[in-house]
């Protein structure tokens, strides 16, 4: 499949319009996503303003990697206007990130203070789990998910694609190890289908956990669809020149 190339305040760029066209597209450097000053940025994906967001707590932006936003681990956070759901019957998400510490948890969505569910992408684990509801590892719990080692102060590319209520994790072009699925609460026999779609809303938000995401966002992306692993390794290859990999 071809790829549509698009020259921006970023550099050259390369873009994902002939994989299924994603639900959510944020790539900090295409000026028609972030301007490159400010606190809004825009959804370039099919979704349109329905997935816009702000910048809050002092997310900085940079130009390097053709345009990424860097959280400090602290309060800084990007912040949707509405939640991001990851279908468990049929969807696909790609983050590009690098953590500046072993462990960040760099994707959440809370209520009344408390973080509901978020996904864990630890530096010397590599992407080892999502968690949701009660904050159990209740969504999946990656056995190979370390494999490629340390990932702190390296770009990384993690896609989750799910299917039949199931998820696999591809990370950096390859399909890493099965896992396991426990049920709500941390109670009850493993199962082997997620519990719910996962909803995710900020990205680099402070928790009362002992990790917080300290680093950079690269380019993300959502699908309301299942890819085929031929086009997750597309979608990698994508951008992965982009960031030195």
């Amino acid at each position: 499949m071809p790829m549509l190339a698009a020259a921006t305040s970023g550099g050259y760029q390369e873009r994902l319009a002939s994989i299924s066209n994603p639900l959510v597209l944020y790539d900090w450097g295409d000026t028609n996503c972030y301007a490159g000053t400010g606190t809004t940025f825009s959804n370039l994906g099919t979704g349109g303003t329905t997935y816009d967001g702000d910048l809050i707590g002092g997310v900085s932006y940079s130009s390097d990697f053709g345009g990424i936003m860097t959280t400090d681990g602290n309060d800084d956070h990007i912040q949707v206007d509405n939640g991001i759901q990851l279908l468990r019957g049929g969807g696909t998400m790609m983050v590009w990130i690098r953590t500046h510490q072993n462990e960040s948890r760099p994707f959440g969505t809370d209520s009344d203070n408390r973080v509901d569910r978020f996904c864990n992408f630890g530096g010397t684990d590599g992407v080892d789990r999502a968690e949701t509801d009660q904050n159990c590892n209740d969504w999946f719990s990656a056995t190979g998910a370390n494999a490629k080692g340390s990932y702190t102060n390296q770009w990384y590319c993690a896609l989750a694609r799910c299917t039949g209520n199931t998820v696999t994790w591809i990370e950096m072009g390859q399909q890493q190890s099965g896992g396991s699925y426990n049920r709500d609460g941390c109670s009850g026999p493993v199962t082997n289908i997620m519990h719910a779609n996962v909803t995710m809303r900020r990205f680099g938000e402070r928790t009362n956990y002992d990790s917080h995401f300290d680093g950079d966002y690269g380019v993300m992306a959502w699908w309301n669809s299942a890819l085929s692993f031929h086009e997750c390794q597309e979608a990698f290859g994508a951008y992965r020149h982009r960031y030195g990999v």
